[in-house]
């Protein structure tokens, strides 16, 4: 009901809900948001690695493709340990998987130009 939209601010008065209580409502405990974060996120990255991964790994380097995918599943693997402490400590698992993208992608525009 109403009481679960609006906390308890200063003075008595509602609040109004925070960012995190309206994105992840419903979710349940602290672990199953951890969960469906990580798996929610791994999907939402998989396209660009996937698609990053193979380009390099057809046009610049199986082998150096190989071990970026390693390092951006590694950093994968921490995300929802990552997760449950918040930010700023979920950059340790996205921000270098970003740069691993980013990297892969960079390898295949510098050997096509």
């Amino acid at each position: 009901g109403e009481s679960k939209r609006l906390v308890e601010g200063k003075d008595g008065e509602a609040a109004p809900p925070s960012f995190a209580a309206i994105k992840y409502r419903g979710k349940g405990s602290r672990i199953n948001l951890a969960a469906s974060r990580t798996v929610g996120n791994m999907i939402e990255q998989a396209l660009p690695f996937l698609l990053s991964l193979w380009m390099h790994a057809i046009f610049v380097s199986p082998d150096n493709a190989a071990v970026a995918g390693w390092v951006w599943l590694g950093f994968r693997a921490i995300y929802p340990l990552v997760f449950l402490k918040g930010l700023p400590w979920l950059l340790i698992s996205t921000v270098p998987g970003y740069a691993v993208v980013l990297y892969l992608v960079g390898g295949v525009i510098v050997k096509m130009a």
